[in-house]
């Protein structure tokens, strides 16, 4: 690696047992850095040993991202992308895949047909079954930010706090719906106090899950401004599709308010690609099953209560609907429990055995899928009568989603321009 054996040079050319002591790693391991030859060495081994040579860290940084990227793209689906890992087989993450479906569709199933009913008895237990479980899930992620806080580890502390207030945030917005509908009476709550807990927890989420993403896999496949395209337009995507949704079904769109209950869904299915896309990075497969299948199950029963609040003549949010939310906050207990830290370092994708499509492909593909139903949703949505918000709402979004989809190409030109090939970035580092 020419720029580290440069610096070693200009620092009397230390021996490789001198540099091995002050590191964790064997003067072999160490040989490898300044071994042409050699696979590139994974971050922490030319991490240190820039460190010990007081080379520029952040300049030894940009070298090695740009030198593994490319490598990491082109992997075949015989050989591994991580430092020493084997291929990850794909029988495992097709049957986690399937009984995520399974489990998704039969929660659609059950909600959509309980939606259609009248039953009045069970909403005081539905209400507490979720208020328990969020709790404990609530609980648990505060215990594991006070143990990672007692071991010093910032970044952990911070991504179970984040998540720790988003399941708080949602705990506290059914704890208003259950005394509305409970203590008051009223069949589909009034007012936006729970409104409030309901918003707050998608905002904290993305953030913890933007960090989740970025630590197992994804700047190796995409950087931040194409990876925020993605998910702004698959927010796009589903939120104009359930407006026409509602507009081709004849329902009460005529509320302001349908507009903040539209959006419940779409964060929902937004945040469920962000907690899927470590798992197509061949990262935490079990963990981001569990969670992308709370996330859906939860946007079933949002949809659920969107689609009964803007029925004309319809009273009451029958308590077998809110499967859903049992689903995902019990889930979601069950994967605090089971969830493991974030890496200390960005981990390299993982290939996996006769995978089709490469995990840039498809990140470029559902953000592609995204933009087209966004602009397909919109135009066959305004060629109904709309109310001013509405159309005002939609033409805003396809706006925004066509601005972002220039903004990441602009970004990929310019960065695929200043990037070097496989072979100069190998010899630049």
């Amino acid at each position: 690696m020419r720029y580290l054996a440069e610096v070693r040079q200009s620092r009397g050319a230390p021996s490789l047992r001198a540099i091995s002591a002050q590191t964790v790693y064997s003067h072999t391991t160490v040989a490898r850095v300044f071994n042409p030859a050699a696979p590139l060495p994974s971050w922490p081994i030319v991490e240190q040993v820039a460190r010990s040579l007081r080379a520029d860290e952040e300049y030894t940084r940009r070298l090695w991202d740009r030198a593994s990227t490319p490598i990491t793209a082109v992997q075949g689906p015989g050989t591994a992308a991580g430092d020493g890992e084997s291929p990850l087989p794909p029988v495992r993450i097709m049957l986690l895949l399937l009984g995520m479906a399974l489990c998704v569709g039969m929660i659609v199933v059950a909600v959509s047909q309980a939606a259609d009913t009248g039953e009045s008895h069970g909403v005081a237990v539905t209400d507490l079954t979720q208020i328990v479980f969020g709790s404990g899930a609530a609980g648990i992620l505060l215990v594991r930010v006070w143990r990672s806080r007692r071991r010093g580890d910032r970044l952990n502390t911070t991504y179970f706090a984040l998540l720790a207030a988003a399941v708080t945030a949602w705990t506290g917005g059914q704890i208003a719906w259950f005394v509305a509908r409970t203590i008051h009476h009223q069949t589909i709550p009034h007012g936006h106090i729970h409104d409030i807990g309901y918003l707050a927890m998608p905002a904290f989420a993305a953030a913890a899950l933007w960090m989740r993403a970025r630590r197992l896999g994804i700047p190796r496949v995409r950087n931040d401004i194409h990876n925020a395209a993605a998910y702004f337009c698959v927010f796009c995507g589903a939120y104009a599709a359930i407006l026409w949704l509602l507009v081709v079904g004849h329902h009460d769109i005529g509320s302001p308010a349908t507009l903040v209950f539209a959006a419940y869904p779409a964060t929902d299915i937004t945040l469920s690609l962000a907690a899927l896309v470590p798992l197509i990075c061949g990262r935490r497969i079990i963990g981001s099953a569990f969670l992308t299948t709370a996330l859906l199950a939860a946007a079933a029963s949002d949809m659920s209560y969107l689609l009964r609040s803007t029925t004309p003549q319809t009273h009451g949010f029958p308590p077998t609907a809110s499967l859903g939310y049992i689903a995902f906050t019990s889930i979601l207990m069950v994967w605090a429990l089971i969830a493991h830290p974030l890496p200390a370092t960005d981990q390299p994708p993982r290939v996996i055995q006769h995978w089709p499509a490469h995990p840039r492909h498809i990140i470029t593909a559902a953000t592609g899928i995204a933009a087209t139903i966004t602009t397909t949703a919109t135009a066959l949505t305004l060629h109904h009568p709309l109310p001013t918000p509405i159309t005002a709402t939609l033409t805003t979004l396809t706006t925004l989603a066509t601005l972002t989809l220039a903004l990441a190409y602009f970004n990929r030109e310019t960065h695929d321009a200043g990037t070097p090939t496989i072979m100069e970035a190998r010899s630049g580092v």
